[in-house]
């Protein structure tokens, strides 16, 4: 069915914009299809955050914890700077993926990243929430 919407899509909207193309990276990487968002997001111009985000959440909702962090260091290297969204993602399947030195890592950099209510400890997101990552 998604294919079917992306086929839709192509035919009634004839170019993309990034919005779109970002919205069907998050939709192939919903329905599983890691490769097809994968490709897709190869595809895009001028990736912004946004479209990180859509792929590292994406490996995490997959349980691809390893592609996940692997991912949020190449964003990194490109110059971009995580917001929330890719902090907390990365942090996430880091614990879930039992990744403790990488979510160490993730989460140190929340410290130096953010203002205020995101850092960890005083907000959204906390130590306490990752038990794999206590001392």
């Amino acid at each position: 069915m998604g294919k079917s919407f992306h086929a839709c899509a192509v035919k009634t909207l004839g170019e993309f914009r990034v919005f779109v193309l970002n919205s069907l990276v998050t939709f192939y990487a919903k329905c599983g299809s890691m490769e097809d968002s994968l490709h897709l997001f190869c595809e895009l111009p001028g990736k912004g955050i946004v479209s990180w985000n859509a792929v590292i959440c994406g490996f995490a909702q997959n349980g691809r914890g390893e592609d996940a962090v692997n991912f949020y260091e190449r964003m990194r290297n490109t110059g971009l700077r995580p917001n929330s969204v890719t902090l907390l993602c990365s942090s996430w399947v880091c614990n879930h993926a039992g990744l403790v030195n990488k979510g160490n890592w993730v989460l140190e950099g929340i410290n130096r990243r953010l203002p205020g209510p995101f850092k960890y400890g005083t907000g959204g997101i906390s130590w306490a929430t990752y038990p794999r990552f206590r001392s």
